[in-house]
């Protein structure tokens, strides 16, 4: 029996080295029209761009963008530095801002740290990539962000202010002043020992949201029922209330820095001390989270403008990419209370 060879793989082979010159063979055009046809905004008659895409679609070719980045010095890539706290406690901001970068053309490079103190050899390995930006939204110090500036390759923070000395773009969520807000309500709706459960002393939202927790409790000329640290996770936010709820004067409100430690705060008022929310306490958190909306909890909280602050970074990748320069524009978004049935209203007036 005489074996027959399927042509399949060497079709598979031919697409693979397809060039834009074998196009433009193909075609009977020039291999500059080919070019022209794959370059947003560039100018080509109709027929010849219908003869080019009938010869690409043929030949099964595609533009390369690592070759296109060596003529137009874009490579389209964006660095994306998130850590593994925020794609556990705050995946949607980082879910809007990846989808709005590959919207706008794009191409997010994720690096994960479990720590910021991993920065070093993640923030190594991105730069050899030489993205065209790195947006981060992890703490980023003096020597890394000079490294990147040494590159030519500018930065944009979000929910970060950039390092002291260092011209950088920042993109943040208003944390203090909804804080304040918040606190100011609670006070308003009656309560007077109004406690607060913080993040890591180290972490830097949490830092805003407790300034912003003193600021409001000096707006309404009330002392702090206490401040106990945990580690943004609902084991964290059930250890700290029942610490807290130890004091001998009780607080009646539990401000906390993010949600998963409030809804650990919450289950532990409800479910171990006995306690009615919100008669007998209130409890809030932060980020808005898609459980903190559930209607077993119904968790009152500030709401993160992660679309606005995605659609303000994408505009910031795309000033850089026309003027080249980092403009160190910082811009505050303000975020949103979120009343619900885990804490008592202020009266309206």
């Amino acid at each position: 029996m005489t074996a027959v060879k399927s042509s399949a793989p060497d079709r598979a082979a031919d697409r693979q080295r397809a060039t834009s010159y074998d196009v433009a063979r193909l075609a009977g055009v020039s291999q500059s029209a080919v070019s022209r046809c794959f370059s947003p905004g560039a100018s080509i008659s109709l027929p010849t761009r219908q003869k080019v895409e009938a010869a690409a679609r043929t030949l099964g070719y595609s533009p390369d963008p690592l070759a296109r980045s060596l003529i137009t010095r874009r490579t389209g890539l964006v660095g994306l530095v998130v850590t593994t706290a925020t794609l556990r406690y705050t995946p949607q901001l980082v879910h809007d801002l990846a989808g709005t970068c590959q919207s706008a053309g794009f191409v997010p490079l994720l690096t994960t740290l479990d720590d910021e103190k991993d920065l070093a050899a993640g923030w190594a390995r991105l730069l050899d990539y030489r993205p065209e930006a790195i947006v981060t939204l992890a703490s980023v110090t003096l020597t890394p962000a000079r490294a990147a500036e040494e590159r030519g390759i500018p930065l944009i923070f979000v929910n970060r202010a950039a390092p002291r000395g260092v011209i950088a773009t920042s993109i943040r969520c208003a944390h203090a002043s909804a804080t304040a807000a918040l606190v100011a309500d609670l006070a308003a709706a009656g309560h007077r020992r109004i406690a607060f459960i913080a993040g890591p002393s180290s972490a830097p939202v949490s830092r805003d949201r407790l300034l912003g927790y003193r600021q409001g409790l000096q707006r309404a000329g009330l002392e702090s029922a206490g401040v106990m640290h945990a580690d943004y996770s609902y084991e964290g936010g059930t250890d700290a209330a029942r610490a807290l709820l130890a004091y001998p004067s009780t607080p009646d409100a539990l401000v906390c820095a993010n949600d998963a430690m409030a809804l650990g705060a919450l289950d532990h008022c409800r479910l171990s001390a006995g306690l009615d929310v919100p008669r007998d306490i209130s409890v809030t958190g932060f980020d808005d989270i898609p459980e903190a909306a559930r209607p077993n909890r119904a968790l009152t909280t500030v709401g993160q403008p992660t679309a606005d602050m995605a659609r303000i970074t994408v505009e910031a990748l795309l000033r850089l990419r026309e003027t080249g320069v980092a403009d160190g524009r910082e811009t505050l978004v303000e975020g949103a209370l979120r009343w619900r049935a885990t804490s008592r209203r202020p009266r309206a007036d």
